[in-house]
């Protein structure tokens, strides 16, 4: 519990200078979660050693919806593995 209570209030700290940047119309949760889910597809992609279809049933979409997000998010499958 205490990482998680150590999780939130980073997120909370980085949230407070992110609007005091952002001006009115900010977009921090557009970009939170497109850097987020970003991450989560890479990372995912990465411990299967780039397997789509079981990245796909870990992440609980299919193998076409992760396709279409890895392109959103210009993710290439490595060739090394």
């Amino acid at each position: 519990m205490h990482d998680h209570n150590k999780l939130s209030g980073l997120i909370q700290q980085a949230a407070k200078i992110y609007l005091k940047h952002a001006g009115t119309y900010g977009k921090m949760l557009y970009d939170m979660n497109a850097s987020f889910e970003k991450t989560m597809l890479e990372t995912t992609l990465l411990h299967f050693d780039q397997n789509i279809s079981v990245s796909a049933k870990a992440l609980g979409i299919s193998r076409t919806t992760l396709y279409k997000k890895m392109a959103f998010h210009r993710i290439v499958p490595s060739q090394n593995s």
